[in-house]
């Protein structure tokens, strides 16, 4: 092949690339190699990338260093990445997890030097309120909600891109981004922020990714595949960021599995509460045997000795109180919850709706509460406490007393009545 058929052929990948959607690059990049598509998502989504690395680090060698270790981790976990997954929400948070986790490394370094007493590398400047307080918000979305606002707000898609991207029908995507967008304001109200969403799009907006970075990005990524790549800041970074993400997941698999157990055993408890026992004779013949499947009824329990657990268990109709720490203001945790008719307990739409409880103990409820409630904060801390009712004021017992006597009085005079010839 000549020089020019082969700068033809290449020109011909590229357009070919440049029309095909995410999944499929991301498909031809893992399963031969191709790094032209590679480079095409790199072109896609790198400005949306760096931005966010350079609002966690500043406008520093340290952001390019995350932003190629981002993309060695798309191209690391891009296997297991579902299909119905937006590439560019999923590169939004593990930019943002990769620079958060590069701006502690420089922290504990910028502290090192400090104690040796040499003079430390120039701090990266402080992120504006907002913007810092957007990335947060955003990546505590639901992935359905934060893909439309990452490819219509920070990357610029249209609304019709955009479907496509997170290959959803358009009227879909429109309420996803209404129903994220009011989601974020919500959370953002609650930080004491009042956001207006396209001037936050606006200044969020992408950095320029650079022809020749993206070319080195590129290289760096396929090297990285086959266990060739240098040791650099950039593979060091993704590796420790992949390291982190499965320890994680496989405490959450562990806590998942944990509540399950904890379910399905409230379940069982309650299949077995609810079966009837079988009758027993009230008289059986001297020398006549027990009929098969008779149950003997058993002594009165003895309060003392009774299995604390099962009392424990919650029903329906039970109120419980949860108080908890690290929530929104606007809506906080510390309130009473009934248990509805299916067992369920209603934490609100910002924390995910409804939650089935019935049947576990308390300690087993607070547990499954706190898995649950990770999933929409960082760090929470929760209390659960069955609801007990302040004791009746001394006016609220006269009322009552009153009550009660007009009831009697009530009753006395219809009993006349009715006398009354």
């Amino acid at each position: 092949m000549t020089g020019n058929e082969a700068r033809a052929a290449s020109q011909l990948q590229k357009l070919t690339a440049s029309q095909d959607e995410d999944g499929t690059l991301l498909a031809r990049f893992l399963a031969h190699g191709d790094e032209d598509a590679f480079a095409e998502l790199v072109r896609r989504h790198g400005p949306m990338v760096l931005g966010v690395c350079r609002r966690v680090l500043g406008n520093e060698p340290d952001a390019d260093d995350a932003f190629q270790a981002a993309f060695i981790v798309l191209a690391r976990k891009g296997r297991s990445l579902r299909s119905e997954r937006s590439v560019g929400s999923y590169l939004f948070g593990v930019a943002r997890f990769t620079a958060l986790r590069a701006r502690d490394k420089a922290r504990r370094r910028h502290e090192h030097e400090l104690k040796a007493g040499r003079e430390p590398c120039a701090a990266p400047k402080a992120d504006p309120e907002l913007l810092a307080a957007m990335d947060e918000e955003l990546q505590r979305l639901p992935d359905r909600y934060r893909a439309p606002i990452v490819a219509c707000f920070l990357q610029g898609r249209t609304q019709e891109e955009a479907a496509r991207e997170t290959g959803c029908s358009l009227s879909t995507l429109r309420r996803r981004l209404e129903r994220g967008q009011e989601l974020l304001r919500k959370r953002l109200i609650g930080r004491g922020i009042t956001p207006a969403l396209g001037a936050i799009g606006a200044a969020a907006g992408g950095a320029n990714v650079s022809a020749t970075f993206v070319e080195s990005t590129t290289a760096l990524v396929a090297r990285a595949i086959i266990g060739k790549a240098e040791t650099v800041p950039a593979t060091i970074l993704a590796a420790e960021v992949l390291s982190v993400t499965m320890q994680a997941k496989l405490k959450t698999l562990a806590a998942a599995v944990m509540a399950a157990v904890l379910v399905g055993s409230g379940v069982a408890w309650q299949l077995s509460a609810a079966e009837p026992p079988k009758p027993v004779p009230d008289m059986v013949p001297p020398g006549a045997k027990t009929p098969a499947g008779a149950i003997h009824p058993k002594k009165p329990t003895d309060p003392k000795t009774a299995d604390p657990t099962v009392a424990d268990r919650i029903k329906p109709g039970d109120k419980l109180v949860i108080r908890a720490e690290n929530v929104f203001e606007r809506a906080r945790l510390d309130q009473v919850f009934e248990i509805s008719a299916g067992g369920e307990i209603d934490l609100g739409e910002i924390y995910g709706g409804k939650l089935k409880i019935g049947g576990l103990t308390l300690k087993a409820a607070e547990a499954a509460i706190l898995v649950h409630l990770r999933l929409y904060l960082r760090n929470p801390e929760i209390e659960l406490s069955r609801f007990v009712p302040p004791p009746p004021s001394e006016l609220e017992l006269r009322v009552q007393r009153l009550e009660k006597e007009v009831q009697e009085l009530r009753a006395l005079v219809e009993e006349l009545r009715k006398k009354k010839p």
